[in-house]
């Protein structure tokens, strides 16, 4: 098994149980900063004002509720990435 693999597994045993209050915390934040970002680009209209480039483009592409959706997915999926990979650090 290649060795990034394998660090992976061995990180995520346990990393839901032992996590789940900051998880919890974490999904909040994203899903609040989604709904922010989905209320100003009704409200405005303007997606070149997003901040974070996956959202932006997202949103260029697909609208202001889409977009969001789509940033706060992936910056789902990369974090909890990062933190599984990373744990002792995390």
């Amino acid at each position: 098994m290649h060795p990034i693999k394998k660090r992976f597994l061995v990180n995520a045993n346990g990393f839901w149980q032992h996590n789940r209050l900051l998880l919890i915390f974490y999904f909040a934040a994203l899903l609040a900063d989604g709904l922010s970002t989905m209320h100003f680009m009704l409200r405005d209209g303007f997606a070149d004002l997003e901040m974070h480039p996956v959202v932006r483009f997202a949103a260029q592409i697909t609208g202001p509720i889409i977009g969001p959706l789509i940033g706060i997915v992936a910056k789902v999926v990369a974090g909890l990435i990062v933190a599984v990979y990373w744990r002792r650090i995390a």
